[in-house]
């Protein structure tokens, strides 16, 4: 477990920043996923630094910066390529004055580093490492819980999923994406604490939501978000599709499809909208011949609003209205047709074909487009897919 977390294997710009804060007389460290995955022999996605130094005091240090954020203020350090590492301050958690309303709206009380993992969502999070002296400092016994390969809350359950409802998506993310098991007590206080979630800012809870379907593990996360009650709680028009036949074949499949797909440029939450939410323009699915305004009307009386909902952009509703005109343009797999050059020349073709080949697939259609006609064999069934071949019940 131990080998593959060593100074060699910390990003070199992430080592800058840990000595050059150290030089400067203060802690830091690295902390969060970044040291979980190196543990469990998995390459990090980024790498967090945390220290005792203050936003206003990194900033001093490191001129390629820039302090960002209310709820939680941090710094950005800036490098060549766009590249971004997140530098925090040490967090205490702060003072509850109402005892009744224990939901965190601000978290900018700078305190230790025994404070700041303390204060950390889950064990496996909670471990901080100094590349410099190649030391893991553990407060909260995260290691027991990797060797364990279990997700479980710093702390009392009840209390931090009421202090912050958002960590209740995170715990069914990390558990699916791990291939980890979420701890009895921690799994009761997220069912408990489901609901609450909804009194949590709505960007935080959208974010995270995209975070989990674009995470590359959908295939085994989304079946704890069905067992623990939240997909219908923060999902529900998927919840609802997924209580039906074909609907729950077509969303498992969907789910591996957006797995499988997961580095394709053309993958972005657009196209993942489009893919997750088509039980609720199930009739354009229907149609092998679309007549008149009817991608439009369905646009407008069932996508439209809820898209709204869930963050996107007018810009970016535009686009997918597009999209879904291209993809009736494109036609039913089960015609054969040719696609006429003036489809061909618009400007979103692209992620209209992505999104065609995909949402066809998900319905049992073997599809490839060729020299302009539709190259179609219908299975006749949807195939099921799965990442592991052990079903994912909390494992």
């Amino acid at each position: 477990m131990r080998e593959f977390l060593c100074p060699g294997n910390i990003d070199r710009d992430a080592f800058f920043i840990v000595k050059k804060l150290q030089n400067a007389g203060f802690s830091a460290f690295i902390v969060g996923g970044s040291v979980r995955d190196l543990l469990i022999n998995r390459t990090p996605k980024d790498f967090d630094i945390a220290t005792n130094a203050t936003p206003r005091e990194i900033r001093r240090i490191f001129r390629n910066s820039r302090v960002i954020g209310r709820r939680f203020k941090l710094v950005h350090v800036f490098f060549n390529n766009n590249k971004i590492i997140e530098t925090s301050t040490f967090r205490s958690n702060p003072q509850q004055i109402d005892s009744d309303d224990l939901l965190i709206t601000s978290d900018n009380n700078f305190g230790t580093a025994q404070e700041d993992a303390l204060r950390r969502d889950f064990t496996v999070n909670g471990l901080f490492y100094d590349p410099v002296s190649d030391k893991i400092i553990d407060y909260v016994d995260g290691l027991k819980d990797i060797d364990l390969r279990s997700i479980r809350t710093i702390g009392n359950p009840d209390i931090r999923f009421q202090e912050d409802p958002v960590r209740i998506i995170r715990a069914i993310r990390f558990a699916g994406k791990l291939d980890f098991r979420i701890e009895d007590e921690t799994w009761y206080n997220m069912v408990h604490h489901r609901e609450k979630i909804l009194e949590s800012s709505p960007r935080r809870v959208l974010d995270e939501i995209w975070k989990t379907i674009l995470s590359g593990y959908a295939t085994d996360i989304f079946p704890l978000f069905i067992q623990s009650g939240m997909m219908k709680v923060v999902l529900p028009e998927i919840d609802e599709w997924m209580a039906t036949e074909p609907g729950y074949s077509i969303m498992k499949e969907t789910f591996g499809l957006i797995d499988t797909a997961i580095n394709h440029p053309l993958l972005q939450p657009g196209i993942s909208a489009l893919l997750i939410f088509q039980g609720t323009y199930q009739e354009l699915f229907e149609e092998r011949y679309f007549k008149g305004n009817i991608v439009t009307s369905v646009f407008r009386n069932n996508l439209n609003t809820m898209l709204e909902k869930y963050g996107f952009s007018r810009k970016i509703r535009d686009e997918i209205h597009q999209i879904l005109q291209i993809f009736a343009q494109i036609g039913h797999p089960g015609l054969e047709r040719k696609i006429l050059p003036r489809t061909r020349g618009r400007q979103l073709f692209p992620q209209a074909e992505f999104f065609w080949n995909l949402v066809w697939k998900s319905r049992g259609f073997s599809i490839q487009i060729l020299d302009n006609k539709l190259d179609v064999k219908n299975s006749g069934k949807v195939s099921s897919r799965r990442r592991h071949a052990k079903k994912n019940d909390r494992r």
